[in-house]
């Protein structure tokens, strides 16, 4: 049975043009890439969640927290320079399946392909302000986002438990001249967030930068062309 199946779709394919197979095969990777993607990200989150309750059940121990929590924001930071790389590679087979839909539309008339180039009613569909309405957000961004606050949140345990150690060996100095003012403290973890939410943009900025994280395939169109212009030349 399973033989018959593959020797249709075997027939389907030979039955189809360039285009179509060219087009049907951009989908198939743009879904392949979606799926990845989506079990890359609950590794991550399973390592996340996973550190951050570790990080809670250790009592006593400086070092150890400190390790955790540094582990806990570089594997964040991971996790959003992941989205990050799943948004660019998305917008890419999307603009390449709309690419391959506008041809087979104007070369071969064939208008059932129009599936990714159109939206039913989309400033009719979208209520931004309705509780119980859609809106025409995007699920990608969010989740950026939410890696990026994670990222910030972790960056504070780090900086929060090194600052908490720091305060604890110079705790005698300080009873000594009358305490530490609560409003002082408040102050302190206040700009100690402020810090590392700066100090987290500026580190996901420069990784996303860094050309030993990029993916080789961005290097291929560049590649091709310059090959195909050296013959040309030629």
């Amino acid at each position: 049975m399973a033989g018959e199946k593959k020797n249709i779709n075997n027939m389907e394919d030979k039955e189809m043009s360039f285009e179509e197979r060219q087009y049907q095969r951009l989908i198939n990777a743009r879904n392949f890439h979606y799926e990845n993607f989506n079990k890359w990200s609950l590794y991550f989150y399973a390592i996340i969640a996973a550190l951050f309750m570790g990080y809670y059940q250790i009592e006593n121990n400086f070092v150890l927290s400190c390790i955790l929590a540094l582990v806990g924001y570089i594997v964040s930071i991971c996790c959003y320079l992941s989205g990050k790389g799943y948004y660019y590679w998305e917008i890419s087979w999307i603009k390449l399946v709309q690419a391959y839909e506008r041809r087979l539309i104007v070369e071969e008339g064939k208008k059932s392909y129009y599936l990714y180039s159109i939206f039913v009613n989309k400033e009719g569909s979208s209520y931004p302000t309705k509780l119980l309405d859609g809106s025409n957000i995007s699920s990608s961004k969010l989740s950026l986002l939410m890696s990026f606050v994670i990222s910030a949140a972790w960056g504070y345990l780090l900086a929060s438990t090194v600052s908490h150690g720091l305060w604890a060996c110079t705790r005698d100095i300080f009873e000594s001249v009358g305490g530490i003012n609560p409003y002082l403290k408040i102050a302190l973890e206040i700009c100690i967030c402020s810090i590392m939410v700066c100090i987290t943009y500026r580190v996901v900025q420069c990784a996303a930068k860094n050309k030993m994280i990029h993916s080789y395939m961005s290097n291929l169109d560049e590649a091709t062309a310059i090959q195909e212009l050296n013959k040309f030349i030629k």
